[in-house]
């Protein structure tokens, strides 16, 4: 691929080896900030401090900005990255096609139509389950959790596993 050979370069390897370093650094602390809770088999809560989430949140977008100044520093970036965002495009479109195609030949087709529809209901019944079994807390302004009855969520995994 024209694209990771032409980043492998040594006049970008450096820049962009800060950042993966930078990114990678970022997701150690957001796993150690986050943390999860079985809460003796009853409820399984996960919670992060929000201080701790905005320290991550502004240190992503910190890391989000030093990808834009590096693509912006380097014209054959700029010039490869368009051109890998045409090819994408071209075959998200002709993807698109094949769907629309599939979509009206196989899912319209009355012989499968009624089964798919059935599936779609259960699997949008399943995803209120959740919503209404998931509790989410922003405890104030100190910590955020989500937390859900661990029979609760057996059942949804048993239920979205009938449904796949």
């Amino acid at each position: 691929m024209e694209t990771a050979k032409m980043l492998s370069n040594p006049k970008y390897k450096a820049e962009l080896e800060a950042i993966d370093k930078r990114s990678k650094a970022l997701d150690a602390k957001i796993h150690r900030d986050l943390d999860f809770d079985d809460e003796g088999l009853q409820m399984w809560k996960l919670h992060m401090d929000n201080d701790e989430f905005k320290e991550n949140v502004a240190e992503d977008q910190a890391i989000g900005e030093e990808w834009k100044k590096f693509v912006v520093a380097h014209k054959k970036v700029q010039a490869e990255l368009m051109d890998l965002k045409h090819d994408i495009l071209e075959e998200l479109q002709y993807m698109g096609e094949r769907l629309k195609t599939f979509h009206d030949d196989v899912l319209m087709d009355p012989k499968y139509k009624a089964e798919l529809k059935a599936i779609g209901e259960k699997r949008e019944a399943l995803g209120e389950k959740v919503k209404r079994n998931m509790k989410w807390d922003d405890e104030g302004l100190d910590m955020w959790t989500l937390r859900m009855n661990n029979k609760d969520t057996k059942e949804s995994i048993k239920d979205y596993a009938v449904i796949d």
